[in-house]
C-alpha cells in the first residue's frame, strides 16, 4: 500500500503543471524559436522576435500560451523570461554583436513588471554575451501598462532598453499614453493587419496607429502579414518594420544564420507556400 501511494504521490506531481513548468525551466527543457522582422521597403533583415517552444510538454501544457499563461499565474513567468533570455543570448550573441542595428524582441508581461529585479537579471546576461542593451526591445501589451507602472517603466528604458507596445489598439480605447511613457515603437496587431490589402475597415485604423506612432517618431512595426496582398499594400505605407509568415516562419538559430547570409533574404513578393 505504501509503495502505491508513493507511487501515486509522483504522479500525481508530474502532472502539477507548476512543478512541471519549475522543473523544465530548471532543466531548460524549453527550446528557443525565432521570428525575422524586416524593414520595408529594402527587405532587409533587422531583428527578430524570441519565442518559446516546448517540445516535450504535457499534455494540458503544448502550446506556449497554455504554459506561458500557467507560468503567469504561478509566478514563475520572470524565471521562464531569464531562462529564455539566456538560451537566445548564447545561441544568436554573435549574430547580434556582427551588427549593432541588430535587435532581440523579448515579450514582457505585466506581472513582470512588479519590483526592480528584471531590468537587473536582463542586463547581467546580455552584457555577459557582450550584448549591447539598446539591441533589446522588450515588448508590452497595451494591457501591462493599464495600471500606473512608471517607475519600472523608467528604469528599464534608464538601462538602455527599448520599449515597444505589442499589439497595439488593442487594450486602451485612447493612445494617450504614448505622450507620457519612455516608449521607442509600437507593434500593430495581426487583428488589424489581417485587414490590408481588402476594403476592410480595418485598413483606416492601421493607417491611423501609424500615422499617431510616426507624428511621435515612434517605430512601426506590423505583425501577421502573410499574403501577397497585404505585402503590397504594406509596401505602399512608408518606411517600417513587419513580420509575418509571407516573409518566414518562426526558426532555429541555426537556420536564422543561414537566412541572413543568403543575399539578406528579401522578401519575397509572391505567396508563401
Amino acid at each position: 500500500l505504501a509503495v502505491f501511494l508513493l507511487g501515486q504521490s509522483v504522479l500525481l506531481r508530474s502532472r502539477n503543471p507548476v512543478i512541471r513548468i519549475r522543473r523544465a525551466i530548471r532543466r531548460r527543457e524549453m527550446r528557443a524559436v525565432y521570428q525575422p522582422i524586416f524593414s520595408m521597403p529594402d527587405g532587409k533583415l533587422v531583428g527578430v522576435e524570441l519565442l518559446a517552444r516546448w517540445p516535450d510538454a504535457p499534455e494540458n501544457l503544448q502550446t506556449a500560451e497554455k504554459f506561458i499563461g500557467e507560468a503567469e499565474t504561478s509566478g514563475l513567468i520572470q524565471d521562464l523570461t531569464v531562462m529564455m533570455v539566456e538560451v537566445a543570448a548564447s545561441e544568436i550573441s554573435d549574430w547580434l554583436i556582427a551588427d549593432p542595428a541588430r535587435t532581440l524582441a523579448i515579450n514582457i508581461s505585466a506581472s513582470e513588471l512588479t519590483g526592480d529585479a528584471l531590468p537587473d537579471r536582463l542586463l547581467h546576461c546580455f552584457v555577459e554575451y557582450g550584448i549591447l542593451p539598446g539591441q533589446i526591445v522588450l515588448e508590452l501589451t497595451e494591457r501591462s501598462i493599464a495600471t500606473p507602472r512608471r517607475k519600472q517603466l523608467d528604469h528599464l528604458a534608464a538601462a538602455g532598453f527599448q520599449i515597444y507596445i505589442d499589439d497595439l489598439g488593442e487594450g486602451y480605447s485612447s493612445l494617450s499614453y504614448l505622450h507620457h511613457l519612455p516608449i521607442s515603437g509600437v507593434k500593430i496587431s495581426r487583428s488589424f493587419t489581417s485587414g490590408l490589402g481588402t476594403d476592410s475597415p480595418k485598413v483606416d485604423l492601421v493607417l491611423a496607429m501609424i500615422e499617431v506612432a510616426r507624428k511621435r517618431n515612434l517605430a512601426v512595426v506590423l505583425e501577421g502579414i502573410e499574403t501577397r496582398d497585404q505585402h503590397i499594400a504594406m509596401m505602399g505605407l512608408g518606411p517600417l518594420h513587419c513580420q509575418g509568415f509571407h516573409y518566414a516562419r518562426p526558426m532555429s538559430a541555426d537556420d536564422l544564420v543561414q537566412l541572413s547570409t543568403s543575399d539578406n533574404a528579401p522578401p519575397r513578393a509572391g505567396p508563401r507556400k
